[in-house]
């Protein structure tokens, strides 16, 4: 399992955010997600919960990342993550992702 700090770090510079820009999209206390970055605190469900929604990722994923689920094979935890922004998407939208992924299954 790859270090919740760590994991943490390589999702903000992702998004070209820094701690204060997550803490205030997860609506957390700064000094919360401080001492869960400087490893003073754990993560509880309430703060990955908040965490997971502010990356817009499922909370299993988050869950995983922070030791409070038990962790999955790498193959999982992106077919978690697919079908989450799966779910965020119109019917319309979902046809064509499906359309779109059977072309690149069958080598078109």
């Amino acid at each position: 399992m790859e270090d919740f700090t760590e994991w943490i770090e390589v999702q903000l510079r992702e998004r070209n955010w820094n701690t204060a820009e997550l803490a205030k999209r997860a609506k957390i206390n700064s000094g919360t997600l401080s001492n869960v970055l400087n490893r003073t605190r754990r993560p509880g469900p309430e703060v990955c919960l908040a965490i997971a929604r502010a990356l817009n990722y499922s909370p299993e994923i988050v869950f995983r990342q922070a030791g409070l689920l038990p962790p999955a094979p790498q193959p999982d935890l992106e077919i978690e993550e697919v079908a989450h922004l799966f779910q965020q998407l119109s019917p319309e939208q979902r046809k064509l992702a499906l359309s779109t992924l059977r072309a690149w299954v069958e080598g078109r």
